[in-house]
């Protein structure tokens, strides 16, 4: 068995590696069943391995360290709660801070990025793929084209759509920076198909980062491609508005006269019709200004409410203004950096801002442009959603940073080479 394990030690490190990367756009539960499988085999591996010592830079080891003080700071926010049950859940949610960096790291000697960056590619294309279908089918079974678009268009893999629009983004991402992982004819088949999912998830913030990176990607096209790069952000621009000019220009509107206030007789009390009429930008605004005030004023800036009573804290300020309940009780504040502050206090979100400063300084010593597209991704989507509030976003975000960790890793010993 020891004998066979050594063999065929690679191959299992990238099956497992490759089949986290190409699960993410599915299901959660078969995600994680790899993940925790990982776990158990990069144990194994490292008994196989034992005796060999992986050499980390010394950014790439406070970046690991960092990612683990996160979670044990969720843990002990959590225990200081006084909602300990409800701490434990995002507790369980933050283990994934822990259990990817040890299988990435673990298994990093296995590790072929150019093989997860494939294998992700081409998953997140079939499943693109299979939303398309099932979205049309639907559509001309129900005679309703509202099947093909957002909640109903990703529902078939049990994904939301926002989230759903992110793997795109990145498969976008991998697809114009790293051609030569896989053949021409399916890498343009793969952005055909990928496209169209992006425009019908109706993901106004990953539309519009897609559409800039596009039009800096054709102005900048070092093969002499512009003339085609431009052809396709145009398309790509009047497809936008003629198929969402509706969701985008009634969606995007700011025109809201609100400020929070601890005076009840002050407070804007939202009516039926003010909740129907707002827009996500309003909501958003009105979400994180709520959050960030009486936070403020509660004198809990430093340490947050703590992720188990964050909620509870929440759903009262919601409902001071009349926003809960039977509206949106149970929201989070749609902002991951305020989500930060109230979960932990500007602890928490020092901490992440260290870690995300340190992956933007290997990216640009590297010249790493995916990993660096991909930062810039995140920090702006984190700007309109709590990402780390959600398991799949947790994954998300966690696995990309730890593969392009471990790939700056092996470029640098190669240098040394």
């Amino acid at each position: 068995m020891r004998s066979f394990l050594n063999t065929h030690k690679l191959w299992i490190s990238n099956f497992l590696v490759c089949g986290i990367a190409s699960t993410i756009p599915f299901m959660i539960n078969v995600g994680n069943i790899f993940i925790i499988v990982s776990s158990v085999w990069t144990a194994v591996y490292l008994l196989l391995e034992r005796g060999k010592n992986l050499k980390l830079p010394k950014d790439v080891k406070l970046l690991i360290l960092i990612s683990f003080i996160y979670f044990f700071y969720i843990l002990g926010s959590a225990l200081a709660s006084y909602d300990v049950k409800s701490g434990l859940k995002m507790v369980d949610r933050s283990l994934f801070f822990l259990l990817i960096p040890f299988i990435i790291f673990g298994l990093n000697q296995a590790i072929d990025a150019k093989k997860v960056f494939r294998s992700y590619l081409g998953f997140t294309a079939l499943a693109s793929l299979i939303c398309i279908i099932s979205a049309i089918i639907r559509s001309l079974i129900h005679s309703d084209v509202g099947y093909l678009f957002f909640d109903n268009f990703s529902s078939v893999l049990d994904q939301h759509p926002i989230y759903f629009s992110y793997y795109i983004v990145m498969s976008l991402l991998i697809s114009y920076t790293k051609k030569d992982i896989v053949p021409k004819s399916f890498n343009l088949i793969a952005r055909v198909i990928l496209i169209v999912s992006l425009i019908l998830t109706s993901s106004k913030i990953s539309i519009v980062l897609f559409f800039v990176f596009l039009l800096f990607y054709s102005l900048y096209d070092k093969k002499q491609l512009q003339f085609k790069s431009l052809v396709v952000v145009l398309l790509f621009l009047i497809s936008v508005v003629f198929i969402l000019r509706e969701r985008f220009v009634s969606n995007l509107s700011f025109d809201l006269g609100f400020t929070p206030t601890q005076l009840v007789e002050e407070a804007k009390v939202f009516t039926s019709q003010d909740k129907d009429g707002i827009s996500d930008l309003e909501l958003r605004y009105v979400f994180g200004s709520i959050a960030l005030f009486h936070i403020f004023q509660e004198d809990k800036l430093l340490f947050g409410y703590g992720v188990g009573d964050v909620q509870d804290y929440l759903d009262y300020h919601f409902m001071f203004y009349n926003l809960a309940p039977s509206w949106y009780e149970g929201y989070n504040a749609h902002n991951q950096y305020v989500q930060f502050v109230i979960n932990g206090g500007i602890v928490l979100l020092l901490l992440i801002l260290i870690y995300l400063s340190g992956m933007i300084k290997i990216a640009l010593r590297r010249k790493n442009l995916l990993m660096l597209l991909f930062l810039l991704f995140i920090l702006n989507i984190f700007l309109f959603e709590s990402v780390l509030q959600r398991v799949k976003g947790i994954i998300f975000f966690v696995f990309f940073c730890n593969i392009f960790l471990t790939e700056s890793i092996k470029h640098e010993s190669s240098d040394i080479r």
